[in-house]
């Protein structure tokens, strides 16, 4: 049946236009003013209240109390997981940031300040960059990563070695010369290194060692401690040489013997007179003056790039068949050429 409209429901206003007449009603009195501010006014009383009644507080503990958002240091992961080379593993790792983030750990990963954790792993020796952090639900977070890559040894003698080799140790540098470890000569570590890593020789070996640091070097004027610009080109070199190694492999003699340039001599700690040589099985020797490191190349002085091309090439061509002259093979911008003794 159809309803028939009454008097009552031609009269009733709807919710929304009594809301219209209370509305028209206030400006009527206030003003459109006095009205915004009326209303303003009553906003800012509400949300007094529920601050006051400190019932966001509670909201958000029982948000970040939740046992789904525990969180410990334990539980970073790392992009990439730390290379074989650091011998600490991941463990080492997450202790050496254990102490700056010591405030947030057990506690919710909702209160984790992110910058605090780029700031902790920027302070670990071993890496390199932090290319960024993220997290993911409920409690996870992943550190990004680049480690720093270990490029050169250096034979050095503990005090209480003097005259038992197996007693030496090696000082593990990456490309800036920065001393990322201290192994054992015959250790599983200082042998590995040994076959892989670039050998260097002639540096002014530290009276106090730190891991971490760069290479030191005193300087007498000022007692002032250094790192060691030698240390410094020597790395770089070593860097270089592997990188292209791995890039074209080592130069090779026209019979297809491997020739592998893993040792670095600066000429009396010259940054700029940088020596790579080989040692034969038969006890030959082959000098080659590098100079200046890759980067540091001086006016008229060949780029790395070139010098490494002549030598492929000087080697590939013959020029190590023939019996060695004493002396060394340089380099000019118009090929290398075979220097007489210094």
């Amino acid at each position: 049946m159809l309803r028939l409209a009454t008097d009552a429901d031609e009269h009733t206003p709807p919710p929304a236009a009594d809301r219209a007449a209370w509305l028209s009603l206030m400006v009527g009195v206030l003003g459109p003013r006095g009205t915004h501010a009326a209303l303003v006014a009553v906003a800012v009383l509400g949300l007094s209240l529920l601050v006051v009644s400190g019932l966001p507080g509670r909201v958000r503990a029982w948000v970040h109390d939740r046992p789904e958002y525990d969180w410990a240091i334990a539980q970073i992961s790392l992009d990439p997981e730390p290379p074989s080379w650091l011998r600490s593993g991941k463990r080492g790792v997450l202790s050496a940031v254990a102490e700056p983030l010591r405030a947030f750990d057990q506690g919710s990963v909702l209160d984790l300040d992110l910058g605090a954790v780029e700031r902790a792993f920027k302070n670990v020796y071993w890496v390199e960059r932090v290319r960024g952090i993220q997290r993911s639900y409920p409690n996870g977070v992943s550190v990004a990563v680049d480690y720093r890559r270990p490029v050169a040894i250096a034979p050095i003698d503990p005090p209480d070695a003097a005259g038992h080799p197996a007693g030496r140790d090696y000082l593990v540098i990456d490309r800036t010369g920065l001393i990322l470890d201290r192994v054992p000569v015959n250790s599983d570590s200082g042998r590995t290194f040994s076959t892989e890593l670039v050998v260097l020789s002639g540096l002014s070996v530290p009276q106090t060692i730190t891991i971490g640091q760069p290479w030191p070097r005193p300087d007498p004027s000022d007692q002032l401690v250094q790192s060691d610009r030698a240390a410094e080109a020597a790395a770089r070199l070593a860097r270089f040489l592997l990188d292209q190694a791995d890039r074209d492999g080592w130069p090779e003699t026209r019979s297809g013997q491997t020739i592998p340039f893993r040792r670095i001599h600066p000429f009396q700690g010259d940054p700029r007179k940088l020596y790579i040589y080989h040692q034969f099985a038969d006890g030959r020797v082959l000098w080659v003056v590098w100079d200046a490191a890759p980067g540091a190349e001086g006016s008229g002085e060949p780029t790395a790039i070139e010098k490494w091309e002549m030598l492929r090439n000087w080697i590939s061509s013959g020029g190590i068949d023939r019996p060695l002259d004493q002396g060394a093979l340089g380099f000019t911008t118009r090929g290398p050429v075979w220097l007489p003794p210094i």
